[in-house]
């Protein structure tokens, strides 16, 4: 299994990009992505490839490097991530081992056409959230015994006496006078009108 990440794609879904952007605000912002990532992917991230527009590359930009197994890449001037990693999935020769985290709508469509997984971003940091140590999913909510229902129908059954008098709730007679022609069901254009 192979993955393959839009680097800012990932940190705008975070909000980690401040605004306005001050110096080191997106080396901190990638240096704490990656952090992230190798923490959840461990040993697989050595099949991950997060990807970085050049734009925003800092100054001295190592180019291609490696964080704990991580490859990340930056891509070369005046060229985009979304460019780089759409020339990554067409080139994939095994594209259903190849699953590509982004929210880009061409990114999405690129990965669909190649049949390989399309995951968005949110849905990834989902994720990521439950491989944190100590993640507890939210506890359902407890199922109500045959009993205990009964007890509540029983303590509300009055709702339903009230609420079927005409004297609290006047509409119940307006709308014992609205009636709908069965014609009018069937025709689409005319379901609007009643008589």
């Amino acid at each position: 299994m192979f993955t393959l990440i839009d680097g800012y794609n990932l940190l705008f879904s975070l909000g980690m990009i401040p605004s306005p952007v001050k110096e080191g605000d997106l080396q901190r912002a990638r240096q704490s992505l990656l952090q992230m990532l190798s923490d959840a992917l461990g040993e697989k991230g050595k099949f991950c490839t997060v990807v970085f527009d050049a734009t925003r590359a800092p100054s001295r930009a190592p180019g291609d490097t490696f964080f704990h197994g991580i490859d990340v890449r930056f891509t070369k001037r005046r060229e985009e991530a979304d460019d780089m990693i759409a020339f990554m999935i067409k080139q994939c020769t095994t594209p259903k081992q190849l699953t590509v985290i982004s929210s880009d709508h061409r990114l999405v469509e690129a990965a669909t056409r190649k049949r390989a997984t399309s995951v968005k971003a949110d849905d990834f940091l989902d994720w990521l959230e439950r491989q944190k140590p100590g993640y507890a999913p939210t506890p359902t909510a407890p199922q109500v015994s045959a009993e205990e229902r009964a007890v509540w129908l029983n303590a509300f059954a009055y709702v339903d006496t009230e609420l079927g008098d005409a004297k609290n709730y006047p509409e119940e007679s307006w709308m014992k006078g609205v009636q709908v022609d069965e014609n009018d069901l069937e025709d689409p254009r005319k379901r609007h009108r009643m008589k």
